[in-house]
């Protein structure tokens, strides 16, 4: 296999999985939630890659925001986001799965 590597974490693209938090419910709640949203330009492993600003979705229903990423790699001006890289919203989380040859810093 070839690797890509910048710097160490698993970057990640559409339909990688995060776990959080949700508190918009009566108590909060465990969870987990797929990226659902990406680049239109860059493809990782032939999915697209996902930045600051796109979305999370969990299985409850409720959406989170990415606001964590790379501060070298960017993508459509964005820095790209990876493995632990956090979210929040409704949920609070981090990304948990990401490209198997691909890494940013």
């Amino acid at each position: 296999k070839n690797r890509i590597i910048i710097m160490g974490l698993s970057t990640s693209r559409v339909t990688d999985i995060g776990v959080g938090i949700c508190c918009c419910h009566p108590g909060c709640i465990g969870t987990v939630g797929m990226l659902i949203t990406g680049s239109t330009l860059v493809e990782k492993e032939s999915m697209a890659s996902s930045r600051i600003t796109d979305i999370v979705l969990h299985v409850c229903g409720h959406v989170a925001v990415m606001v964590t990423g790379s501060s070298l790699v960017e993508d459509e001006n964005f820095s790209t986001s990876r493995i632990t890289d956090a979210y929040v919203g409704c949920v609070c989380g981090v990304l948990v799965t990401g490209a198997g040859t691909v890494e940013d810093e």
